[in-house]
């Protein structure tokens, strides 16, 4: 299944492959190793592979495999938790699926929060001692999880509610690490940027993957010529700069 899925992504070109098109426009790479015409990461960092997913669920077979990726993997874990939620805008569709699977209640987590009718920062009925489950679709650094889920929760609670979070895809830039070492958000006195930090009440998160990207590349079977020359590349990659 793992094997469909990733293939499956790549056929949708949800897994885009160096050169980025967007770069090329009427330029010439030296070839494929070219890390001119690589992705840009929001961490600034250049990589030749870049996953996009936060739209799958307009793709009905791929959805499908996806949540059966995430239901097998959460059964698989054993966690326990009584309310799902996934990260906005992304996983929402996905977390009140798995929801319904496992006969569990569904958190709509907004992105901002409204003033008008019931208004809020949630739809649904989140208690203190409730366990929820956080659904994510890529992670990178954990960052989104940490701060548009379990603080967002946390906040509106007073308690911890997120203790697991499961995401299709680990890039493997930290995110496990990071999240396990409670990371919490702050504003930097000067700038009045968002930063993370480490100290008064940390909020430690475990993160589960559904498969990393090194995992993810070995079930890719490439057809092209420059999917071929790509590969190893794109392997070798993921060897110097994955955690």
């Amino acid at each position: 299944m793992k094997g469909e899925f990733v293939q499956g992504l790549i056929d949708n070109n949800m897994l885009l492959i160096a050169p980025d098109p967007k770069k090329l426009q009427t330029k010439e790479t030296s070839g494929p190793a070219d890390e001119n015409f690589w992705f840009t990461l929001k961490s600034g960092a250049k990589s030749p592979l870049f996953w996009s997913i936060q739209t799958i669920q307009d793709n009905p077979c791929l959805w499908y495999l996806a949540v059966s990726l995430l239901v097998n993997r959460i059964q698989e874990l054993g966690l326990e938790f009584d309310k799902v939620a996934g990260v906005p805008e992304g996983m929402t569709a996905t977390a009140a699926v798995v929801g319904y699977e496992f006969g569990k209640g569904v958190l709509t987590i907004r992105k901002q929060e409204k003033s008008h009718g019931q208004g809020g920062m949630i739809v649904g009925n989140l208690k203190p001692e409730d366990r929820v489950l956080v659904l994510e679709d890529v992670a990178t650094t954990g960052l989104s999880i940490l701060s548009e889920a379990a603080l967002k929760l946390q906040k509106l609670s007073g308690a911890k509610n997120v203790k697991d979070a499961v995401v299709l895809l680990d890039r493997q830039q930290g995110a496990t690490e990071n999240l396990a070492a409670g990371w919490h958000i702050t504003a930097d006195k000067d700038s009045g940027h968002a930063v993370v930090m480490n100290n008064d009440g940390p909020h430690p998160v475990r993160l589960h993957s559904v498969l990393t990207q090194s995992e993810a590349i070995k079930y890719w079977n490439p057809t092209t010529p420059h999917h071929k020359a790509m590969k190893p590349i794109i392997e070798k990659y993921l060897a110097q700069n994955t955690k």
